[in-house]
C-alpha cells in the first residue's frame, strides 16, 4: 500500500473498465485459448484505445518463441506500448492454473526495465480470468477476475 500512487489507482480503474467491455473481455479469451495450444510461448500485446478512443487489445507475436512459461516482447509491440495503456501477457499453461496467478520474476523484472503499466491474465478454470495489475518497484495488485 505504502507504494501506491494516484497514477496506480487511475490505472487500475482504466483496467477494470476496459475489462468490462465485452469485446475486450472475448478477445482476451480468444486469445488465451489459442495461448493455450501454442506450448513453444506464452502471448502477449498490449491493451490501447483505437482511433475513436474504445478499448482494444493489439496481439503481438514473440520475438522468439522458447518455452511455454516465456513471452518475449518483440520491438513492433515495445513501440506500439508507448502510446498504449498496458503491456500484457497471459499464463494460459493449463486451464487450471491459478498456481502462476500474478507476474512471475521475469515478468516484475521487464516492469523494471520499461516503467510500464502491465496487466497479467491467468487461467483458473476454463471459464475465468485473474487478473493482476503490475509495474515497477514490484508492486502487485490483484484485480480479481473476469467471466467468458
Amino acid at each position: 500500500r505504502a507504494k501506491l500512487t494516484w497514477g496506480d489507482l487511475a490505472a487500475m480503474q482504466i483496467a477494470v473498465r476496459a475489462l468490462q467491455v465485452p469485446e475486450v473481455v472475448q478477445h482476451l479469451f480468444n486469445y488465451a485459448d489459442r495461448d493455450k495450444v501454442d506450448t513453444t510461448t506464452e502471448y502477449g500485446g498490449v491493451i490501447a484505445l483505437d482511433g475513436k478512443d474504445r478499448f482494444e487489445v493489439r496481439e503481438f507475436q514473440p520475438v522468439m518463441r522458447r518455452h511455454d512459461q516465456e513471452f518475449l516482447a518483440s520491438q513492433a509491440m515495445l513501440d506500439a506500448a508507448y502510446t498504449s495503456i498496458f503491456h500484457f501477457h497471459l499464463h494460459a499453461q493449463i486451464i487450471r492454473n491459478e498456481r502462476y496467478a500474478g507476474p512471475g520474476f521475469g515478468d516484475l523484472n521487464y516492469a523494471d526495465n520499461t516503467r510500464a503499466n502491465c496487466l497479467v491474465f491467468t487461467f483458473i478454470d476454463e471459464n475465468a480470468l485473474n487478473v493482476d495489475y503490475y509495474r515497477h518497484d514490484r508492486v502487485v495488485v490483484d484485480l480479481g477476475i473476469i467471466r467468458r
